[in-house]
């Protein structure tokens, strides 16, 4: 169902008018890690502090040269598991630096290299990583669209005159504010998230022993369906980490041995696991994992089973929306009443189609869904700013 511009021009104008200013909370602190700290200060530091994502300063240079995000922790057990013994993948995490990874990750992209390059020379030319920030006056709508334009899920607002970071924006935080103080109605927002076509859809042919995607097609009301991936609860955590990785997304949904939904794993719930016993723990079964996590903003359990934020497509935008802002949550598992996968939406989904709308309701950037796109990066191809 097409979409006119006019009906999001309320939402629109909302975030032309409000600047990432308005997103400064009252009191909080934002984590910065320095490049020369070892990989495991950044695990213990994002386990601490119930953080995602922090900015990497580099002392050498005195600026900030980049994101290090949970992808990132993500690629990095990743890589380590799959190349080095038990031994080696434990004393790596305290030895190898976030300079030292970045630097080897550019090295991989050009060279294909396999092997951390920890030579003097290389030392002295650490790799440079190119920052997206977004300046204190920006709208929301221009932040928005800079941080969607490079599949990311947070940035950092930066001071240039003091080089200070004032907080970190994301589309959950830009979210809950529209949704704090939107005093006007608009229609769009009583049309169901199917009818406007907000989120990724799949259909799942349930395989306990394999999991298996449906080719993409539309459904009967013309809403495009793409593969959906998904993990099951016996799903080792290493493995669910590789399917995150093969394809390029930060969540999954996990599925029971009857089909249905029973949790969401993401790239974030790594930082959860032990650090002492981190090899170990990565064989451990998802749903062990989802049950013993640990932290200051862990989602609790009910009746001893993790707590699984759900909607269906045919409930109002209004309704995701509230649900979304409430629970302070990234995304919603999209299940049928049978409690079967159906899809996922996410908050990039939404504010994609209140920033990408062109005046005849078409698209202005088609880029795939939160659900189906890249994973939030460090290293993105140029700087960029949003003003």
């Amino acid at each position: 169902m097409t979409v006119q511009k006019s009906e999001i021009l309320g939402v629109e104008d909302f975030l032309k008018t409000h600047t990432a200013y308005d997103l400064l909370p009252e009191s909080g602190k934002v984590i910065v890690l320095d490049v020369g700290l070892a990989i495991a200060s950044a695990f213990q530091a994002f386990a601490e502090n119930s953080v995602r994502s922090a900015p990497l300063w580099d002392n050498r240079r005195q600026e900030y040269v980049g994101m290090i995000t949970s992808s990132d922790l993500l690629e990095i057990v990743l890589e380590l598991h799959t190349h080095l013994s038990q031994e080696e993948f434990e004393e790596s995490l305290e030895i190898i630096t976030i300079r030292e990874w970045n630097r080897w990750k550019r090295q991989k992209q050009t060279q294909s290299k396999t092997q951390l390059d920890k030579s003097d020379a290389a030392a002295e030319k650490p790799a440079r990583i190119p920052l997206i920030f977004v300046h204190p006056e920006a709208s929301l709508y221009d932040a928005s669209r800079v941080l969607l334009n490079n599949h990311l899920h947070r940035g950092p607002v930066i001071d240039m005159d003091t080089q200070a970071v004032l907080h970190i924006i994301t589309h959950a935080r830009i979210l809950r504010l529209i949704v704090s103080n939107w005093r006007h109605d608009t229609h769009v927002l009583d049309r169901t998230i199917a009818e406007l076509g907000i989120g990724t859809y799949g259909k799942v042919e349930f395989n306990p022993q394999q999991e298996k995607k449906k080719e993409e097609s539309k459904d009967k009301d013309g809403t495009q369906t793409i593969q959906l991936s998904y993990i099951l609860e016996g799903t080792s955590v290493i493995a669910a980490m590789r399917v995150m990785q093969d394809k390029k997304i930060s969540a999954l949904p996990v599925l029971g041995a009857n089909g249905g939904v029973v949790g969401i794993y993401a790239s974030s719930d790594l930082s959860y696991l032990p650090l002492a016993h981190l090899h170990g723990a990565l064989q451990l079964p998802v749903s062990y994992a989802l049950k013993h996590r640990s932290g200051l903003n862990v989602p609790r359990l009910v009746n001893g089973k993790p707590l699984v934020f759900k909607c269906k497509k045919t409930d109002k935008l209004r309704v995701v929306l509230r649900n979304l802002a409430e629970n302070n949550i990234h995304r919603l598992v999209i299940v049928g009443d049978d409690n079967k996968l159906e899809g996922v939406i996410s908050v990039n989904d939404i504010l994609r189609f209140f920033t990408s709308l062109s005046p005849d309701g078409t698209s202005t950037n088609p880029t795939p869904s939160d659900s189906a796109s890249p994973s939030p990066s460090s290293a993105p191809t140029a700087p960029t700013a949003a003003k």
